[in-house]
């Protein structure tokens, strides 16, 4: 299967879930420049909208990419048939969009786990991050090479 559309998800579409799409953006931006990769959050704290928090901003900046123009939104919003391949943060997420119909053989866990949420420092999101990017290194040559 040839993989078109990608969405990064996780629960509330403002840390994981953005780092997760700008970094499979640049890995993919060379050799598969068509492949669109979007987010969303499988939770009802994605509904509110609303930006990418300070410290995924921050942590994404560090490596030259940027997340101004997030503007967060829920999975239930989207045509959740039309991505080729869900990338979903954790266990909690898988199991929220299975509920919500989306079929299994879609579904990568990345199993990036979100620690003690909301994020009180920057350091704390920082070992987060730090698992975001081998996880989507993992997702490019895992379906992508």
């Amino acid at each position: 299967m040839e993989i078109k559309r990608v969405l990064c998800v996780c629960y509330g579409n403002s840390d994981r879930s953005p780092a997760m799409e700008a970094i499979l953006r640049m890995f993919l931006k060379v050799r598969h420049p068509d492949v669109v990769v979007d987010s969303a959050g499988a939770g009802e704290t994605a509904a509110k909208g609303g930006q990418a928090s300070i410290f995924a901003a921050i942590a994404c900046n560090l490596i030259g990419l940027d997340l101004i123009h997030h503007n967060r939104r829920r999975t239930t919003s989207l045509d959740m048939e039309s991505y080729d391949l869900i990338i979903c943060a954790d266990d909690m997420v898988v199991a929220l969009l299975l509920q919500q119909g989306v079929s299994v053989e879609k579904i990568y866990n990345a199993n990036i786990p979100s620690g003690q949420w909301p994020f009180k420092f920057q350091e704390d999101y920082n070992r987060s991050f730090e698992r975001i990017l081998p996880a989507m290194f993992t997702v490019v040559t895992r379906y992508f090479v």
